[in-house]
């Protein structure tokens, strides 16, 4: 069985990079003015910049609280709607991660026929929040795409791999203070600020927010301290703001694999094609624990080659990260019963599950995030479920894992505020919740409790979706009417349409 390629796919929605940036503003710049600016990511063919799409900076204070201190230059860019008199709330999306740019990531599918129902009344505002690619300073680090692509070659898991990533991330620490930037500045509850200075510099009074997984943490401190800014926001893949969010992953990845596994044996095919999954599961990484397999594959840095080692550590970490898209969803029983029968076409697709996201994403901007604002996480605070031991484990030390953050989080540096801030948000806002029925990472149960706190919302779970629900048409059609009239409860019928597919002998894909 030919499993499709999966770095382009992983790579879709991790897109930044680092560089040297100045940190001061210089003369003539103005906290909180738009300034105009030659657009620093690229632009679609058919884009006309300075027209369709205008570029700029807006400068803004290091941190709100203090109006004197240093400066930040946030990029930004506003996609035009398709029509002359736009209604006065734009839409401004918020990206994955934290780390991943949002001018990169959104304005190639903003400025696509795909966002032309959105254009059509509205202009798109893409924020690119401090820390990211295109402001100024950005938080990525060489350091820590070279250990994503270095460890491969060795045999790491457990402990050491944990400890590993932890001396990785303190090089990136290193290197970002070298540069003079201030990790404690790069929160979300800073970036809620940011996006309120943006809003005015640009003339809008309200707008309507888009949270896609680490932007919906993002979304709900907007919900938090500036609701009356607001219209209406929409929560895909959501996170809670009121726990630790890496702590529940060994528990929630094990019960999607589990629902995944009773999926597969309700269906007459897949369950005759591929029985005994989970204890296929288990068998296969502790046998690649105990017997790591060597592959090769291409080096994205100098096209050479790369061995990569892949141990049972790695093959979970492999299924875990494949959860993320909802089109290796219905492959994943294929893969796991094609490795356990010692397939080498079925494990040389496993590696590039194992990459990370490249040198273009602000690592360091999630750990400022989550060792400041989220509530810390504990070696006994670690939620297993028992179901599958082995493959939990792998899970919890995976290197951006729970283990991780506790290792990453001791050292970083950054003070953790107060435990108020970490309460779910209340607000008559409308919001509209769309998660997938086997995400691994923010599970439809997460979305229940933050909406559980609001007067005002509607919530739906798309079936045989992962962690990637919005992208579903039936999705994007619920997300198209919520937008145009966020009071009223949209048709969801097309869910009931939906169900998994999964890939089986007889009905590969064509």
């Amino acid at each position: 069985m030919r499993f499709p390629p999966l770095l382009g796919l992983l790579a879709v929605a991790l897109l930044l990079g680092c560089s040297d940036r100045r940190q001061e503003a210089a003369p003539g710049e103005q906290v909180g003015v738009f300034e105009e600016a030659p657009c620093p990511m690229a632009v679609p063919e058919g884009v006309v910049e300075g027209k369709d799409v205008v570029c700029g900076y807006v400068t803004v204070p290091e941190h709100h609280g203090s109006p004197d201190s240093r400066t930040l230059k946030l990029a930004v860019a506003r996609l035009a709607s398709l029509t002359e008199d736009p209604l006065p709330d734009p839409l401004v999306p918020l990206p994955t991660g934290p780390g991943s740019s949002a001018l990169d990531s959104f304005l190639p599918v903003f400025a696509s026929p795909l966002g032309a129902p959105i254009r059509a009344t509205r202009d798109v505002v893409l924020f690119e929040q401090r820390g990211l690619y295109h402001s100024e300073p950005n938080l990525a680090c060489d350091e820590v795409h070279t250990f994503f692509l270095d460890r491969l070659a060795e045999d790491l898991g457990g402990k050491e791999g944990v400890q590993r990533a932890t001396e990785a991330y303190a090089a990136c620490r290193e290197s970002l203070l070298g540069r003079d930037v201030r990790l404690e500045a790069f929160k979300y509850t800073e970036s809620a600020d940011d996006l309120v200075m943006v809003l005015d510099a640009l003339g809008y009074g309200k707008a309507n927010v888009l949270g896609v997984s680490a932007g919906t943490l993002f979304s709900q401190r907007l919900l938090q301290r500036h609701s009356d800014r607001l219209r209406s926001v929409v929560l895909s893949s959501v996170a809670q703001i009121d726990r630790p969010l890496q702590a529940a992953w060994p528990l929630y990845s094990a019960r999607n694999l589990q629902h995944l596994f009773q999926a597969c044996a309700a269906d007459a095919a897949c369950g005759e094609a591929y029985p005994d999954l989970d204890q296929k599961l288990e068998r296969t990484i502790k046998r690649l624990n105990d017997t790591p397999v060597t592959v090769e594959i291409r080096d994205p840095r100098s096209g050479g080659t790369l061995d990569v080692v892949i141990n049972g550590d790695r093959f979970a970490e492999a299924l875990f990260s494949g959860s993320y898209l909802t089109v290796l969803i219905p492959q994943m029983p294929a893969l796991i019963h094609s490795v356990d029968a010692g397939d080498e076409e079925a494990l040389a697709q496993v590696p590039e599950l194992l990459l990370g996201p490249g040198d273009k994403f602000a690592w360091a901007l999630g750990y400022s995030v989550f060792c400041s604002e989220s509530p810390a996480i504990t070696e006994e605070g670690i939620q297993f479920e028992g179901l599958y031991p082995a493959y939990e484990e792998g899970v919890a030390n995976t290197p951006w894992g729970p283990r991780a953050i506790i290792s990453i989080c001791d050292m970083w540096g950054v003070e953790r505020m107060g435990a108020e801030i970490n309460t779910l948000a209340t607000s008559d806002v409308p919001t509209l919740f769309i998660s997938g029925e086997f995400d691994s990472i923010t599970p439809p149960s997460s979305a229940a409790a933050v909406a559980g706190s609001l007067e005002n919302s509607f919530e739906y779970t798309v079936p045989g979706a992962g962690h990637s629900a919005i992208e579903n048409p039936c999705a994007l059609s619920i997300f198209l009417q919520f937008l145009n009239d966020p009071e009223s409860e949209p048709d969801a019928s097309c869910l009931s349409e939906l169900k998994v597919r999964l890939n089986v002998p007889s009905a590969e894909p064509s």
